[in-house]
This record gives structure tokens, sequence and C-alpha cells, in this order.
């Protein structure tokens, strides 16, 4: 761990030069990932070279991770969330600096990635970060994770303290830092929270209030901030997820490695919540055709992996779409990036071999709006037919967002070339933006669709309602994170239900 780390990169197409009649950029301000514990914005995995080709300046933040971005020790007046009040500071510099780097600090779009996702979104209702940029994108992350959030903040840095064997400030001041950064393997607070494989104590967490309420960035709990809370950045968004992200990477995780980071301390709800999910799974299994005559177990893995993508992703993601959809009057644009192509980053080089699964895993896209890391190596003429799939993709995606960094529309009316429109999530049937709609694609709008980025790109409208993992996913959130259970009264009847199966098939055994 390292706290010097509090640099800016910022790349710009324009020569610099003071030119008072040169037309300023918009801006892109990008905060990496890494669960709020790894990660940087090195320009080698995020190459800002075709968002410059498209004239917009690219700011790439640093900021602190770990024990130095998060940890919260009231006791000695330890607030928390310094990496996330280091973005702030960027986001301040760059509004008094960006001009001189011919960027327009009125158009200030700003991005984020899986924590960085989380990160932005916490921006979209923070005080500290009023007005301070004017749109965002959120990729496969927002503040409702269950990563995106420490509920057992003191606990954890308490535990922290303990694992060091100090209990004074100056004590704290004066650990070695070879120990002060704890490992996966050294430090015994480490918890999983369900499907998280490294959710550690040191994430964003909330503040004690302070007598100027604006010094504090963070004073409720994410569900709480954004259904109770005035929007204080009220921006376009973009909005969405890939096809798999982790599912095929760690398919084995079960409820009963669930952590204990929610609201809902009853602990004993988690061996009740345990038992339903059995059992609606073998509810499930008995009403599959498709698994006539199959396993069991296989069954039950397949549906934890689909469950777990929806626990630790894409929940989240929708709650969060759902919850702004109806406090915000700006345009939403959500997608869903299922192109699986040779310049996903964690399909090929992060978690590379690691699966034969179709589709697109956390982060793949990134390969798309930035520079790929094979790009180089790939960038010939008999590649570039090899490959053309992915050059167009990369192509299409580049064009995309650029579009909503410029115009706060991936597709502007201005583009006459192409007849798609990505048309908003939040659209109603009487805005212009569905006329627009019904006349490019010779079909009517469909409310709460997303964009589907396949070999084509396509409007799906969405079907959460017919999705039984999400439905599942929904009933034990709001136990955990709202201390609605009454979904658990139906256990009683599907231990009937089981037992009523068991007796039967045991009969037609007898029988046999």
């Amino acid at each position: 761990g390292n706290e010097d780390c509090l640099t800016l990169n910022v790349f710009t197409p324009k020569t610099i030069r003071n030119d008072s009649k040169s037309k300023l950029s918009p801006v892109l301000v990008w905060i990496h990932g890494g669960s709020f514990v790894i990660g940087s914005s090195h320009s080698d995995i995020f190459g800002p070279d075709f968002l410059i080709e498209n004239d917009i300046v690219v700011v790439t933040v640093n900021y602190r991770l770990n024990v130095f971005g998060f940890i919260s020790l009231p006791r000695f007046n330890i607030t928390g969330n310094y990496g996330l009040k280091d973005q702030v500071v960027a986001l301040k510099w760059i509004q008094r600096n960006i001009v001189n780097f011919g960027g327009d600090s009125k158009r200030v779009t700003l991005m984020g990635w899986s924590a960085g996702g989380a990160a932005v979104t916490h921006h979209m209702y923070s005080r500290m970060s009023k007005n301070l940029f004017h749109q965002v994108i959120a990729m496969s992350g927002t503040l409702l994770e269950p990563w995106g959030y420490n509920y057992n903040a003191d606990a954890c840095s308490e535990g922290y303290l303990k694992y060091l064997s100090i209990d004074t400030l100056s004590q704290l001041k004066g650990v070695n830092r070879s120990r002060i950064t704890p490992t996966f393997n050294d430090y015994p607070d480490v918890q999983f929270t369900y499907y998280q494989m490294t959710h550690l104590c040191f994430i964003p967490s909330r503040e004690r209030l302070r007598r100027r309420r604006e010094r504090n960035f963070l004073v409720t709990e994410p569900l709480s901030t954004v259904k109770n809370s005035q929007l204080v950045n009220n921006v376009p968004l973009i909005i969405g997820h890939t096809s798999l992200e982790f599912d095929p990477i760690y398919p084995n995780i079960r409820y009963d490695m669930l952590g204990y980071n929610y609201p809902n301390k009853n602990h004993s709800l988690n061996q009740l919540i345990t038992q339903y999910i059995k059992l609606t799974i073998r509810k499930h299994f008995t009403e599959d055709i498709a698994y006539k005559n199959k396993s069991f177990s296989k069954f039950e893995d397949k549906f934890h992996t689909k469950l777990s993508g929806i626990a630790d992703i894409l929940y989240g993601v929708k709650m969060f779409l759902h919850q702004y959809s109806n406090q915000s009057n700006s345009s939403i644009y959500f997608y869903r990036f299922a192109f699986d192509g040779i310049f996903g980053y964690a399909k090929n080089k992060k978690f590379e071999n690691s699966t034969l699964a179709h589709g697109a895993l956390h982060g793949d896209e990134l390969g798309y709006i930035f520079k790929p890391f094979n790009y180089d190596r790939l960038n010939n003429d008999d590649d570039r037919r090899k490959y053309s799939r992915e050059f167009l993709t990369l192509k299409r995606m580049v064009r995309l967002w650029s579009n909503f960094i410029k115009y706060g529309n991936p597709t502007p009316d201005s583009n006459k070339n192409s007849k798609f429109r990505w048309l908003p999530y939040n659209y109603n049937d009487t805005s212009s933006e569905k006329t627009v709609a019904v006349k490019a694609n010779g079909s009517s709008g469909l409310a709460k669709q997303y964009l589907n980025v396949d070999n084509d790109l396509k409007m799906i409208k969405e079907n959460d309602e017919e999705n039984i993992h999400y439905q599942l996913w929904d009933k034990i959130f709001k136990c955990l994170y709202e201390f609605d259970c009454n979904f658990l009264d139906e256990l009683n009847d599907l231990t009937v239900n089981e037992n009523i199966s068991s007796s039967s098939s045991s009969s037609s055994d007898e029988v046999t």
C-alpha cells in the first residue's frame, strides 16, 4: 500500500496554446475498478487513443485504496471514504484547470467500471460532488452492490486494530508499512459476502455527521439514499453490465457462504433463506422438462451460477436503474454487452482459458472503448479481416460512447449515417425520442428496454418479471436490506410439496 498515488493523467487531442477562439472539447473522467482494494488508471490497460481521436479530452484518476482510502475509525476522528474524496479533489481540479488542456469544464462525463461504477453513482448523491460533472457512465457496478458499501465499518476497523495489536492513534501512525495493508490470507476479519470473493473491510461507509454537512461525503445507507434522498446530480446516464460478468469464473459459491454485510442483523435468517433457496431450486427442477431424468446436482449448480451473477452485480445495477429512472427526468440508456471477441480483456488476458462459456466476462467491454491490450499486434490487414467482427464492434462502441460524451445521446439526430437508435430506458409514449425511433426502426418502441451489444445491435425488452433467478434474489434482497421477509412464510408450502414429491418418488421406486 502507498499514499503517494494522488495523480491524474490528462490526454488531449489539442495542441496546448492560448487560443481563446479554439473550440473546447468534452471531457471524460475515468474512475478505475478493483474492489476499492487494487487497481490503477494505467494507460497500458485503458488506452484513451480512440476517444482522443473523437476529439474528447480524457482524464484518468488514481485514488487511495484499501486501508489508506477507506478505513473508518470515529474514535480517532478518521471518517473514511478518503478514496472517494480524492476523486472529488480531482473533479474540482478539472473544473479549474481542464480549459488549459482544451477541455470544456461544462461538459464533463464521469465514467467508472466495477468499483469505479459504484464510486460514480455515490457521487451522484453526494453534496461534495455537486455540479462537478454533467453526465455519468456506470459500468458493471453501482453503490447498491453488496461490495459497494460496508454496513459493518466500525467492527471491521476495530478488528483491524486488534489484528495490529494497537489501541491508540499514535500507535496506528507508527505501524510498519509492511503490516499496514492486510492481505486476504493474514487478516482474520476478511468477510465473504454473497458471491463476492474479495470483500474486505475497506470500502465506502457512512460517516458520522459533522456540523458542516458538506464536509461529509456519505451520510446515509445506499438504499435509503437512492429511495429517499434528494438527487444531487440529476444527469443523463448510461448504465449496464456484461452477459456473463463473473458467472463462469466463480460458479460454486453458495448462499451458505454469506457474510453479514447487510443491515438486517437477524442472523438466524440465514438458515431459513438457505432452506428456501434449496426448496425453490427443487421446485423448478421438477418443473423443468429439459432436466427430466437428469442430475439434480447439475441443475442446482447451474441455478446457483445464474443466481450468483444477479446477486453480485446485476441486481445492484437493475435496482439502481429502476430507482434512478423514478427520480430523474434525464435520459437513461441501459445496455447489456454480450459480444465475445478477442479484445475482451478479462476473457483473453486476466482469466485466459478459464471458461468456454460464450459471452462477455466482467470488464470485457472495456476493450471496445479503450485501446485493447492486443490491438497493436492485431492491427494489420490480415488480422483485420480475420477479426472483422471485433473491429466492427470496437468502432460501434467507441462511436456510441463518444456520442454520449459529446451530446448526451449515444445516437443523436445529427448522425444521419445510421438507421439505428439506442432508445432511452425511461422514455414515455409522448416523447419525441420514441417518434424518432419509430421512423428509424420501422416499428414502435417498447418501454423499459436495453441495448444488447453482440454481433448486431438490438433493442430488447426487459423481462425481469419472467426471470426466476432475479425474482428469487429480489425477495432475499428485500429481506436482508429492507427487513421484508414475508416470503419465508412460503417455506411451509414448499416443505409440504417437497415431502409429497419425495413420497411420490419413493412409492414409484417401490412399484418399480
